[in-house]
């Protein structure tokens, strides 16, 4: 293949994106990671408070 400015600026436009791409990737998984992190706190939030000794008590 023979590189002349043509093709350079197409890869370089390829390379960018993929970049960009992978950009965005991260942030999504950053994100979930994040809401992940949420949803364990509140879990544990819950789960003392059900074993809380002045945890109201339901009736079915």
């Amino acid at each position: 293949m023979e590189w002349n400015s043509s093709s350079i600026l197409f890869h370089r436009i390829v390379i960018m994106l993929k970049i960009e791409t992978i950009e965005e990737l991260e942030s999504k998984v950053v994100k979930a990671l994040e809401l992940i992190q949420d949803l364990r706190t509140e879990n544990a939030r819950l789960e003392r408070r059900k074993t809380s000794p002045f945890a109201r008590k339901t009736t079915k």
